[in-house]
């Protein structure tokens, strides 16, 4: 499969390496760590009279997966079944430090078999590295997904999902301690800039 960006202005084509190939090389770190993502192949450029007019990067089939929003449409228990099955990635990423910054429902892909789910995550652009299980990195990571979440959701997510993520990723501040921080970062005004910067708030 391929994903394409093209660069339609001068500023973006200048900063060409912030696209296809910053995603290729942070997909490629995060496998090294144990993530599973689609396999990069390969990042390509597009270039007219010097300037390069658009990136890409060719990776894995994941033609047979599905993000957990589009399962959330088709399971009986609809969002809070779905959301279940983001756990083991968002723990994975705690696990091994990487800050994803955009690890929502349509980043999470799934694939059914009789052992269980495997998963991919998509999206690698922004990606940053930090020390593994770092306690901020899981309350970030909670609180990012909860607000692309419905908004007629995101409190039974903050008091039941948030835990049973700590549960799994054996995280060691109470309960309750990371229902309030999740709160505070979600009562803050959504910022790009921060997130891609992200440090302990």
């Amino acid at each position: 499969m391929a994903k394409t960006f093209p660069l339609s202005n001068v500023s973006s084509m200048l900063r060409y390496k912030k696209y296809a190939q910053t995603e290729y090389q942070n997909a490629e770190r995060a496998s090294l760590l144990g993530i599973p993502v689609p396999e990069p192949y390969c990042y390509f450029e597009r270039r007219r009279f010097g300037l390069v007019i658009g990136t890409g990067l060719v990776y894995e089939d994941i033609g047979d997966f599905s993000d957990v929003l589009s399962l959330s449409k088709i399971l009986p228990g609809g969002y809070l079944e779905a959301s279940a099955f983001a756990i083991p990635a968002l723990v994975a990423l705690y696990n091994s430090g990487v800050n994803h910054v955009d690890a929502r429902d349509e980043n999470i892909l799934l694939k059914g078999s009789p052992l269980g789910h495997t998963f991919r995550v998509i999206d690698w652009q922004y990606a940053s590295f930090t020390a593994p299980r770092t306690d901020w990195l899981l309350e970030h990571l909670c609180a990012y997904f909860i607000r692309k979440a419905p908004a007629t959701l995101q409190d039974i997510l903050v008091e039941d999902w948030s835990c049973r993520v700590a549960e799994a990723a054996d995280f060691p501040l109470s309960h309750d301690q990371l229902r309030a921080r999740v709160r505070r970062l979600l009562a803050q005004r959504p910022s790009t800039r921060k997130r891609l910067r992200l440090i302990a708030t």
